[in-house]
């Protein structure tokens, strides 16, 4: 609070607020491993009913309304004002912005031009440029920076690039690393500016620049990086920071020559750290089969399920037909289920000899309990499109989510199988069926379905446009059906993709409007917490301890916190792990389709996503539910796309152990 308010007024606002809370509070009778404490020291919204009025504004998406908070006498007022833009990204305020950038308060120029950036809009590129010249402040510089990598155009790259390097102005270079970065991860580069990037990684001291400016080579799939082999394997080799060994590994991988190849292998062979491996074994993807088959099959067997995962998932991508039998007895031989179900699929996918390998599939489905398993075989199957009627089955007639969903996308797959036509004649030949009056029969079944997963790939096959659906439907009634029975924000992705079929199929736009149900911010709820409440996730590899940014994404945390009263996410399936990423949560389904029928507001704040960052999982921005992920690995290509509510404080070794079909036993608030 600024200190020209009075002691006498804190207190009279903080008593009012808590007789308001104790009087009022529904949730004072909650599970009793769950308290609140009112009154909380630092937390921004227990005794300032002013940040809540203006997070409210915020979460109401109410630009006109927030616009006069712009010149406040209150700086914390202004401050927040901004961030709410760096929130709406309504690209018409950068204007009205434009004074914050000459505040007398650091904290605003800060907000203000971290807003411009997040807005994304090229117009505040000048304005950025022109207070970087007039600013004082090297924090506030870097910031600006960061933001005209964040929006500019060429331009921005030119100035940035004509900045000298200061090895002793250390916050300047991570600035000036970090503009270039979020320039390369839009896309954006020039020789120029690889030349600059290079220099300073090379130049710089500090570790932490060093691994910032390694997003601009490692984040980018089109930048020529050939020029600059010698000086990315040089500092890998001198370097003892995982994380930017592992960017420069994946920047070294995408050369595509024999010296790159050469260098991912001996990271493999060598007693490196197994993050470091994951990358570079996902870089092989990208080299001739041959190159690299023996060394994959060596890690297929890997103590560390991660790595076998990754390296059976070489397989699937690259694989040939000749070794199609020994990744059959490959799989014989791998002990987890994830590695072996790869393998099964790689060797019906190269096989020509399809029937033995499918019947062996099916076996393994029928003899496994383990959901997930069920359902990474039936996707196995994905590789036979003559079994099409089994994994129909399985898909239609099955209530698991899991395996359902799974069955749809591998009847997806079936369809867009390049041999089709092969296997069109097979089966008519033998048992009469047509598949494509069938594969057309199965896709308007599952448009029909009223379920997201189903919904969601029978629209998207139906704008694939050389297999000519328009022609195997009389009418599209039923798209506009399933269109009609979407519910938003539940079926959102499905409602998309069915309106762009009906658009594909006759030119015929959607004709439902539909609007979102919010959830508002239970301030009541958000008053009584501490600024960094904390919560344990108990796990069935071992317990999570975080603490939730409570003055940072009210919104979120308030979500968070009424679902966990509720109880929803105990017993919740880890669906989606991407080893040394990230690991996905919170669909009560288990098959990451599942989602509440309300959204909530996306909150964008100064912040990256580091190891240990929780955040919301969304379609787009206000798209937020239930769904949350925990990031593996610093993630710049995700920062500002996604709101950053929580962040581990203890487990990270529990995080990395986390593999699918892992549970959440439960959660509890401290």
């Amino acid at each position: 609070m600024s200190n020209s308010k009075s002691n006498i007024q804190i207190f009279f606002y903080a008593l009012l607020l808590s007789a308001v809370f104790w009087s009022c509070n529904p949730d004072m009778n909650p599970n009793p491993t769950i308290t609140y404490t009112p009154q909380v020291e630092n937390n921004s919204f227990t005794d300032d009913n002013m940040l809540q009025k203006i997070a409210t504004l915020q979460d109401n998406r109410n630009v006109n309304e927030l616009l006069s908070y712009i010149d406040n006498p209150y700086a914390e007022y202004r401050e927040a004002c901004a961030i709410a833009f760096a929130s709406i990204q309504d690209s018409s305020v950068v204007r009205s912005l434009a004074p914050l950038l000459q505040d007398s308060k650091v904290k605003v120029r800060i907000a203000a031009t971290y807003a411009i950036g997040q807005i994304g809009a090229s117009s505040g590129e000048q304005l950025l440029i022109n207070a970087y010249e007039n600013e004082n402040s090297d924090i506030v510089k870097k910031q600006i920076l960061e933001s005209i990598g964040k929006c500019g155009t060429n331009k921005g790259v030119v100035f940035l690039c004509s900045l000298p390097i200061d090895r002793d102005k250390e916050t300047l270079m991570l600035g000036q690393a970090w503009g270039l970065s979020r320039y390369s991860i839009r896309g954006i580069v020039t020789r120029q500016s690889s030349a600059k990037a290079a220099e300073i990684l090379t130049n710089s001291t500090s570790k932490k620049v060093k691994f910032v400016i390694s997003h601009y080579f490692a984040l980018n799939e089109n930048i020529d990086l050939s020029s600059y082999r010698a000086t990315l394997k040089s500092e890998f080799q001198t370097t003892n920071d995982i994380n930017l060994k592992i960017n420069l590994t994946t920047a070294i991988g995408k050369m595509q020559n024999e010296k790159a190849l050469s260098f991912l292998h001996t990271v493999l062979e060598s007693d490196y750290d197994n993050k470091i491996k994951i990358r570079a074994i996902e870089a092989c993807y990208n080299y001739n089969y041959y190159s690299s088959k023996a060394i994959m099959f060596s890690f297929i067997t890997h103590e560390n399920n991660n790595i076998a995962l990754l390296a059976s998932r070489f397989f699937i991508k690259n694989g040939v037909q000749e070794d199609a039998n020994e990744y059959l007895q490959k799989a014989k031989n791998v002990n987890s289920w994830q590695t072996r179900a790869n393998m099964l699929t790689a060797a019906l996918r190269y096989s020509d000899e399809k029937e033995s390998i499918s019947n062996s599939i099916k076996s393994g489905y029928k003899l496994t309990d383990n959901i997930f398993e069920k359902a990474s075989l039936l996707y196995a199957l994905s590789g036979d499109p003559s079994q099409y009627k089994f994994v129909q089955n399985e898909t239609f007639y099955n209530n698991n989510k899991i395996i359902s969903t799974a069955g749809i996308r591998a009847l997806y797959k079936m369809r867009l199988n390049s041999n089709f036509d092969k296997f069109y004649n097979e089966v008519y030949e033998k048992t009469g069926d047509d598949l494509y009056v069938e594969f057309s029969l199965i896709f308007k079944q599952a448009i029909q379905s009223q379920d997201n997963a189903k919904v969601y790939y029978g629209a998207k096959i139906l704008q694939q446009k050389d297999l000519e659906f328009r022609e195997m439907y009389d009418n599209t009634y039923f798209i506009k059906q399933a269109l009609s029975n979407c519910y938003l924000p539940r079926d959102l992705e499905a409602y998309l993709e069915l309106s762009k079929a009906l658009k594909f199929i006759n030119g015929e736009d959607a004709e439902y409007t539909k609007s979102f149900n919010y959830r508002k911010i239970n301030w009541k709820r958000i008053s009584g917490l501490d600024p960094n409440h904390q919560a344990i996730i108990k796990t069935s590899k071992g317990d999570i301890l975080i603490e939730l940014h409570v003055n940072k994404a009210p919104a979120a945390v308030s979500n968070f916190i009424h679902l966990i009263q509720e109880e929803y996410y105990n017993d919740s399936y880890f669906f989606r792990v991407m080893p040394d990423y990230i690991a996905q949560t919170g669909c009560k389904r288990g098959d990451g389709w599942g989602t509440a029928n309300y959204a909530i507001r996306t909150e964008f704040y100064p912040s990256y996503i580091k190891e240990g960052s929780i955040a919301m999982s969304s379609i787009g921005k206000d798209t937020e539910s239930v769904q949350w992920f925990i990031s593996q690995f610093p993630s710049a290509e995700l920062d500002g796309q996604y709101t950053v509510f929580a962040s581990v404080v203890k487990g990270m070794d529990i995080v990395n152990q986390i593999e699918v079909s892992d549970k959440i036993n439960s959660i509890v608030l401290l």
